[in-house]
């Protein structure tokens, strides 16, 4: 997993691996809630948003590299 870590910042930048998925969703929720993508992707589509990371992952050359920031201290995503 690349990780690149700047001294002095409490902030770590991750490639997404299945292991993320469960602390990515809410951020993605939140992400669409805010550009009013609810209408279009429903609160109960969360398999939707799941699987359209997993192509993320799977395919990263032809789909786009999805990044997580992570907190030093506690790993809290945001």
């Amino acid at each position: 997993m690349a990780t690149t870590s700047v001294e002095d910042t409490p902030w770590k930048i991750n490639i997404v691996n299945e292991n993320d998925l469960v602390d990515l969703l809410p951020l993605l929720q939140g992400y669409c809630e805010f550009y009013y993508q609810t209408e279009e992707i429903s609160r109960t589509s969360d398999e939707l948003l799941l699987s359209v990371s997993r192509a993320l992952i799977a395919s990263p050359k032809q789909e786009g590299i999805p990044l997580l920031v992570r907190h030093v201290r506690d790993g809290k995503a945001v």
